[in-house]
Protein backbone atom coordinates (compact mmCIF):
# COMPACT_ATOMS: atom_id res chain seq x y z
CA UNK A 1 0.00 0.00 0.00
CA UNK A 2 1.59 3.17 -0.88
CA UNK A 3 1.89 6.12 1.44
CA UNK A 4 2.38 9.87 0.54
CA UNK A 5 4.40 12.20 2.56
CA UNK A 6 2.96 14.10 5.16
CA UNK A 7 4.11 18.19 5.17
CA UNK A 8 3.84 20.33 8.13
CA UNK A 9 1.61 23.52 7.87
CA UNK A 10 3.69 26.70 6.95
CA UNK A 11 2.35 29.98 8.46
CA UNK A 12 1.51 30.85 4.80
CA UNK A 13 -0.89 27.62 4.70
CA UNK A 14 -2.05 28.12 7.39
CA UNK A 15 -3.46 31.55 6.34
CA UNK A 16 -3.82 30.27 2.30
CA UNK A 17 -6.44 27.41 3.15
CA UNK A 18 -8.71 29.66 5.98
CA UNK A 19 -6.70 27.69 9.20
CA UNK A 20 -6.45 29.65 12.75
CA UNK A 21 -2.72 29.33 14.36
CA UNK A 22 -4.47 27.35 16.97
CA UNK A 23 -4.54 24.53 14.25
CA UNK A 24 -0.60 23.98 13.68
CA UNK A 25 0.09 20.79 15.63
CA UNK A 26 2.04 20.85 18.88
CA UNK A 27 2.41 17.19 20.66
CA UNK A 28 -0.67 15.63 20.19
CA UNK A 29 -1.12 11.92 19.59
CA UNK A 30 -1.80 11.14 16.26
CA UNK A 31 -5.52 10.71 15.87
CA UNK A 32 -5.07 7.42 13.08
CA UNK A 33 -2.86 5.21 15.73
CA UNK A 34 -4.71 6.73 19.10
CA UNK A 35 -8.13 5.80 20.84
CA UNK A 36 -9.29 9.01 20.53
CA UNK A 37 -11.22 10.70 23.38
CA UNK A 38 -13.95 13.21 22.42
CA UNK A 39 -13.46 16.80 23.03
CA UNK A 40 -9.34 16.16 23.32
CA UNK A 41 -7.15 17.41 20.70
CA UNK A 42 -5.27 15.27 17.63
CA UNK A 43 -2.78 15.29 15.43
CA UNK A 44 -4.68 14.68 12.31
CA UNK A 45 -3.75 14.01 8.77
CA UNK A 46 -5.78 16.00 6.11
CA UNK A 47 -5.95 16.02 2.31
CA UNK A 48 -5.37 19.12 0.99
CA UNK A 49 -7.92 19.32 -1.96
CA UNK A 50 -7.83 22.54 -4.64
CA UNK A 51 -11.64 23.43 -5.70
CA UNK A 52 -11.98 23.31 -9.30
CA UNK A 53 -15.53 24.36 -9.74
CA UNK A 54 -15.12 27.50 -7.00
CA UNK A 55 -18.61 29.83 -6.33
CA UNK A 56 -18.53 32.66 -5.47
CA UNK A 57 -16.93 33.61 -2.12
CA UNK A 58 -16.44 30.04 -1.74
CA UNK A 59 -12.46 29.06 -0.23
CA UNK A 60 -10.57 27.38 -3.02
CA UNK A 61 -9.09 25.19 -0.81
CA UNK A 62 -10.83 22.37 1.29
CA UNK A 63 -8.82 20.11 3.87
CA UNK A 64 -10.56 17.00 4.90
CA UNK A 65 -9.34 14.78 7.94
CA UNK A 66 -8.10 10.94 6.75
CA UNK A 67 -6.96 8.16 7.08
CA UNK A 68 -3.66 8.49 5.43
CA UNK A 69 -3.76 4.53 3.40
CA UNK A 70 -3.93 5.32 -0.01
CA UNK A 71 -5.43 2.04 -1.58
CA UNK A 72 -7.53 1.07 -4.30
CA UNK A 73 -10.89 -1.08 -3.82
CA UNK A 74 -11.62 -3.80 -6.53
CA UNK A 75 -13.47 -6.10 -4.73
CA UNK A 76 -15.66 -3.27 -4.46
CA UNK A 77 -15.15 -1.85 -8.18
CA UNK A 78 -13.50 1.04 -6.79
CA UNK A 79 -10.27 1.16 -8.42
CA UNK A 80 -8.89 4.80 -8.69
CA UNK A 81 -6.89 5.24 -5.65
CA UNK A 82 -8.27 7.37 -2.91
CA UNK A 83 -8.23 8.24 1.33
CA UNK A 84 -11.02 7.41 3.53
CA UNK A 85 -12.63 10.28 5.31
CA UNK A 86 -12.34 10.39 9.04
CA UNK A 87 -15.33 11.40 10.44
CA UNK A 88 -14.58 11.82 14.01
CA UNK A 89 -13.26 15.31 13.37
CA UNK A 90 -15.21 18.58 12.15
CA UNK A 91 -14.17 20.43 8.90
CA UNK A 92 -16.26 22.04 5.92
CA UNK A 93 -18.81 19.31 4.82
CA UNK A 94 -20.86 21.11 2.52
CA UNK A 95 -18.99 18.91 -0.19
CA UNK A 96 -19.63 15.81 1.21
CA UNK A 97 -22.37 13.88 2.65
CA UNK A 98 -21.50 12.81 6.28
CA UNK A 99 -24.28 11.44 8.79
CA UNK A 100 -22.70 11.34 12.26
CA UNK A 101 -19.79 10.65 10.63
CA UNK A 102 -20.59 8.00 8.35
CA UNK A 103 -19.90 8.35 4.58
CA UNK A 104 -20.08 7.31 1.26
CA UNK A 105 -17.47 9.60 0.09
CA UNK A 106 -13.95 9.35 -0.02
CA UNK A 107 -10.79 11.40 -1.63
CA UNK A 108 -10.16 10.33 -4.96
CA UNK A 109 -6.36 10.64 -6.70
CA UNK A 110 -6.36 11.22 -10.43
CA UNK A 111 -9.98 10.77 -11.48
CA UNK A 112 -10.78 12.11 -15.16
CA UNK A 113 -11.30 15.59 -15.40
CA UNK A 114 -14.53 15.04 -16.69
CA UNK A 115 -15.40 13.45 -13.19
CA UNK A 116 -13.61 15.91 -10.98
CA UNK A 117 -14.70 18.59 -9.14
CA UNK A 118 -11.42 18.72 -6.86
CA UNK A 119 -7.89 17.68 -7.36
CA UNK A 120 -5.63 16.07 -4.65
CA UNK A 121 -2.81 18.71 -3.69
CA UNK A 122 -0.63 16.89 -1.04
CA UNK A 123 -1.37 15.04 2.90
CA UNK A 124 -0.74 17.54 5.88
CA UNK A 125 -1.10 17.72 9.60
CA UNK A 126 -3.38 19.57 11.22
CA UNK A 127 -4.45 19.90 14.89
CA UNK A 128 -8.31 19.22 15.48
CA UNK A 129 -10.53 18.31 18.66
CA UNK A 130 -12.35 15.00 18.02
CA UNK A 131 -16.21 15.86 17.89
CA UNK A 132 -17.09 12.48 18.21
CA UNK A 133 -16.72 8.86 18.11
CA UNK A 134 -18.39 7.53 14.95
CA UNK A 135 -16.75 7.07 11.77
CA UNK A 136 -16.94 4.77 8.75
CA UNK A 137 -18.08 3.78 5.59
CA UNK A 138 -21.92 3.59 4.30
CA UNK A 139 -21.78 0.17 2.84
CA UNK A 140 -25.23 0.03 2.85
CA UNK A 141 -25.83 2.52 0.38
CA UNK A 142 -22.05 1.48 -1.32
CA UNK A 143 -22.08 -1.76 -3.16
CA UNK A 144 -23.31 -3.40 -0.01
CA UNK A 145 -23.56 -6.84 -1.87
CA UNK A 146 -20.06 -7.08 -2.84
CA UNK A 147 -18.99 -5.60 0.53
CA UNK A 148 -20.33 -8.38 1.92
CA UNK A 149 -18.78 -11.04 0.01
CA UNK A 150 -15.58 -9.56 0.56
CA UNK A 151 -16.39 -9.21 4.11
CA UNK A 152 -17.01 -12.85 4.36
CA UNK A 153 -13.81 -13.81 2.65
CA UNK A 154 -11.90 -12.40 5.73
CA UNK A 155 -13.61 -13.86 8.63
CA UNK A 156 -11.47 -15.64 11.02
CA UNK A 157 -8.18 -13.55 9.97
CA UNK A 158 -6.16 -12.06 12.86
CA UNK A 159 -6.93 -8.94 14.39
CA UNK A 160 -3.95 -8.80 16.74
CA UNK A 161 -2.69 -5.54 17.85
CA UNK A 162 -5.97 -3.99 16.62
CA UNK A 163 -4.35 -4.26 13.51
CA UNK A 164 -6.92 -5.21 11.02
CA UNK A 165 -5.76 -7.81 8.54
CA UNK A 166 -6.84 -5.81 5.21
CA UNK A 167 -4.33 -2.98 5.23
CA UNK A 168 -3.28 -2.58 8.80
CA UNK A 169 -5.10 0.11 9.49
CA UNK A 170 -5.38 0.49 13.58
CA UNK A 171 -9.05 -0.21 14.62
CA UNK A 172 -11.28 1.36 17.12
CA UNK A 173 -11.80 -0.76 20.43
CA UNK A 174 -15.01 -0.48 21.63
CA UNK A 175 -15.19 -2.98 24.81
CA UNK A 176 -16.53 -6.16 23.50
CA UNK A 177 -15.04 -5.49 19.71
CA UNK A 178 -12.73 -3.89 17.46
CA UNK A 179 -13.85 -1.65 14.30
CA UNK A 180 -11.96 -1.04 11.39
CA UNK A 181 -12.79 2.67 10.60
CA UNK A 182 -12.00 2.14 6.28
CA UNK A 183 -14.23 -0.73 5.69
CA UNK A 184 -15.74 -1.98 8.65
CA UNK A 185 -14.30 -5.48 9.38
CA UNK A 186 -15.13 -6.24 12.95
CA UNK A 187 -13.09 -8.51 15.33
CA UNK A 188 -13.78 -9.99 18.36
CA UNK A 189 -11.74 -8.13 21.55
CA UNK A 190 -11.02 -11.86 23.28
CA UNK A 191 -9.82 -13.77 20.13
CA UNK A 192 -8.54 -10.97 18.30
CA UNK A 193 -10.23 -12.41 14.84
CA UNK A 194 -12.54 -11.16 12.65
CA UNK A 195 -15.91 -11.85 13.22
CA UNK A 196 -18.77 -13.55 10.92
CA UNK A 197 -20.81 -11.26 9.04
CA UNK A 198 -23.83 -12.00 10.69
CA UNK A 199 -22.49 -11.82 13.77
CA UNK A 200 -21.91 -8.41 13.35
CA UNK A 201 -24.72 -6.52 11.44
CA UNK A 202 -26.43 -4.82 14.63
CA UNK A 203 -22.60 -3.57 15.08
CA UNK A 204 -22.25 -1.75 12.02
CA UNK A 205 -22.71 2.09 12.18
CA UNK A 206 -25.30 1.87 9.00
Amino acid sequence: MKQNQIETLTESEIKLYGLKPSNIVKNNPLAHESEVTKGKYYTVVHAVLRDLKPVYDEPDFILVPVFPFLHKDPSFSTQPEHYHIDGRFKFNNDYFEINNGITTNAIFLNLPEERAWNKFVKLVYVRKKCVRLSTGLDVVTKNPHKWIEWYKTMEGKSCAGKRCPHYGTKMIDRGDHYFCPMHNLIGCSKTEKILNYEDTRHLQPC
